[in-house]
Parts: structure tokens; sequence; C-alpha cells
């Protein structure tokens, strides 16, 4: 399977099966394959939907043979992020408290995309509880120091995960 034929397969039926959330987790190539894609073409609703299907199945089927790993949560959140709705942020974040595992795995640099400090105004304004718990946690990431880095993080041209 291509990227090319992800799409063609999701703009014809509006979906992402299960069969392909495996060949994503389980296809190196594809997944390179995807990145250089969306950096090419946004496809915002795409990136979404896959984010969706692969945090739905994770959290569905758990820990018992997944077909939903942190690599490919983090890819769908880093293809997201490239299209440069800071309110994404939230989304990311959501994806990341899908469980346990998931938020040790899924980096927060993910949910900064849009600029430490964007991202932080952003969701000091937003209600509700992701926008709340989002913000103290990546507030206190600040503090630590843990984005001093951050583009080193976004310019390689395929991330450490994929």
């Amino acid at each position: 399977m291509t990227a090319q034929q992800l799409i063609n397969s999701y703009n014809i039926n509006k979906i992402i099966a299960n069969d392909i959330v495996i060949a994503i987790d389980e296809d190196d190539e594809l997944r390179k394959d995807i990145i250089r894609y969306f950096r090419l073409n946004k496809n915002r609703e795409l990136a979404l939907t896959l984010l969706h299907k692969i945090t739905e199945l994770r959290s569905i089927i758990n820990t018992h043979n997944l077909p939903a790993s942190g690599d490919s949560i983090m890819l769908c959140c880093y293809i997201l992020g490239l299209h440069g709705h800071i309110e994404d942020c939230i989304e990311i974040w959501i994806a990341k408290e899908t469980d346990f595992d998931t938020f040790c795995y899924v980096d927060v640099q993910l949910a900064v995309f849009g600029g430490v400090n964007n991202t932080l105004e952003y969701l000091k304004d937003e209600p509700g509880r992701e926008a709340r718990d989002a913000y103290h946690y990546i507030s206190g990431c600040n503090n630590a120091g843990n984005f001093d880095d951050i583009k080193d993080y976004y310019n390689k041209d395929i991330p450490w995960f994929v």
C-alpha cells in the first residue's frame, strides 16, 4: 500500500478500514510515504479521521494485540500538526490521553507544533478539562526545559518514530 492508495480509498469511502491501520502500523515505508504526502498535500479531514480511527482502535482493543501502536498515534499527531491549526493541539492532547501507555509514549512536543507560547496562549483561554490539563502539563514541561530544542524536533525529514 502507498499513501496515494490510502488517500484514494478514503476519498471513495470516507472511512479508514482496520486493514489500513494495520498496514500503517506494520509498514515503515508506508509511514514515510504518508509523511512525505502530507508535507506536500494538506488534507486535515483525513488526518483527523486517521487519528480518531487509530485512537478508537487503541481504546477498544487496548493492550491486546494492538493494531494501533504508539508510533502510529504519534504519526497521526504529526501529520495533523503539519496542517498548522492551533486548535488541533487539543486533538493531539486527547490522543495522548488514550491510555496510560499512550500518555507516556506520545511526545508532548507533538502538541506544541504551533509554537510553545502560541499553544499555551490558546489553551489558557479554551474551556474544558482537556485544554486545562494540557495547559498545566505543557506549562510544566516548558518550565522544565523540555522544549529547549523544539526546532530540532521538527526539522528532521523523517521523525524518529517513523
